[in-house]
């Protein structure tokens, strides 16, 4: 299946490029010992910002027996590392955090388990997650950029309105149930209180290429772990997303014009629209690569399909040898050629081009199946 790819929103009127990490404040490499960063002051264009709480934030406790839930606070994953012994399971059964940080790394040899807690208005922002599950959580105006997730598991969980960054949202060896939900509540704010269309656009389209190089990272983290139908769901996902994300940027091109003219952009975006529904013929006939039942399916009915038609609209003779033969392409040929029957060199080279493209899917799939480790 061809794919497509990439980009992502940040700072600016320039293509927006969320706040890069330095390679010397990565979460994974460095020892975090209290509150970093100001992306709730900064980042505008994240569900997370808040202004007013920025500096505010004080350290939680990971006791919450005494509370239904800690708000505005922020938790270091090194200082777990007393709290919880190697080797057992640390689980948080239906708690609350809302307006809260989560920063560090989160790895101290033991298995962590969210069961059933809701997650509102919290930055996973410079933090690192290892052998952590989410099962059956609620995840609201809540960002996942700049953050890292390894041999994680999300399972049942609700998204709504989250924060992503293509390059810096990163699921490694992960496992989401619904990545379809994840990155449709991708959400990205323009800037100021009444932002103008042209902002609001760029925003928008900036926004489907994050989406599509995250489609991307969960297509490659479903590679290697997970079942096969999450793994296929993932690629219809990804390659629908990629030429998404290439048909808004065209329609930004076209009204803006900003990069290329007004032409080039319109061309590019009636490709990319003709792309986009073979995509989804394609998809449709071999089930994004997991059926090759489908085309197989597909080629009996069309042989059926023929034959009726020969027979009924055409009175030719032989009408099911007909169909049989150019059905399956050995026996299309001058043979064929009616030139007193209207219409009938028509509805067999039709006929014949729908044959060829079951053929080329259904041992296209098969072939994929058979000799590619996916």
């Amino acid at each position: 299946m061809p794919s497509l790819l990439k980009s992502l929103f940040g700072k600016s009127e320039e293509p927006l490029v969320s706040s890069a990490l330095p390679e010397a404040m990565a979460p994974q490499k460095q020892h975090v010992t209290g509150h970093i960063g100001h992306r709730r002051r900064d980042c505008w264009w994240d569900p997370i910002y808040s202004p007013t709480l920025d500096g505010s934030l004080t350290e939680g406790d990971w006791d919450f027996d005494q509370t239904a839930g800690p708000s505005q606070k922020f938790f270091i994953g090194q200082h777990l590392d007393g709290v919880v012994s190697r080797g057992d399971t640390f689980k948080v059964v239906g708690v609350t955090f809302k307006d809260c940080d989560f920063q560090g790394v989160f790895d101290s040899d033991t298995l962590f388990m969210f069961d059933r807690c809701r997650f509102v208005g919290c930055d996973f922002a410079y933090s690192s997650w290892k052998d952590t599950h989410f099962r059956n959580c609620e995840f609201e105006n809540c960002s996942f950029a700049l953050s890292h997730f390894n041999r994680c598991e999300f399972r049942g969980n609700k998204f709504n309105s989250i924060g992503i960054s293509g390059s810096k949202s990163d699921f490694e060896r992960s496992f989401v149930t619904n990545p379809q939900a994840l990155i449709d509540a991708g959400a990205s704010r323009a800037e100021g209180e009444k932002p103008k269309v042209r902002k609001r656009l760029y925003q928008w389209h900036r926004l489907q290429g994050s989406k599509a190089h995250l489609s991307r990272t969960l297509l490659a983290s479903h590679n290697l772990v997970g079942d096969d139908h999450t793994f296929y769901k993932t690629a219809k996902l990804h390659d629908l997303q990629q030429s998404k994300a290439k048909i808004a940027s065209n329609f930004f091109e076209l009204i803006f014009s900003e990069s290329r003219g007004r032409f080039a952009a319109l061309v590019s975006l009636l490709l990319n629209l003709a792309e986009n529904g073979l995509l989804r013929v394609v998809g449709l006939l071999n089930g994004w690569g997991s059926s090759a039942f489908r085309p197989l399916l597909g080629i009996a009915l069309l042989w059926s399909a023929f034959g009726w038609a020969y027979l009924h609209l055409f009175d030719t003779a032989q009408p099911w040898r007909k169909s049989f033969n150019i059905t399956i392409l050995a026996g299309y040929s001058n043979e064929y050629v009616d030139t007193i029957t209207p219409g009938l060199n028509t509805a067999q080279s039709f006929h014949a081009v729908l044959a060829v493209i079951f053929y080329t899917v259904f041992f296209g799939t098969v072939i994929a199946k058979l000799s590619r480790v996916r």
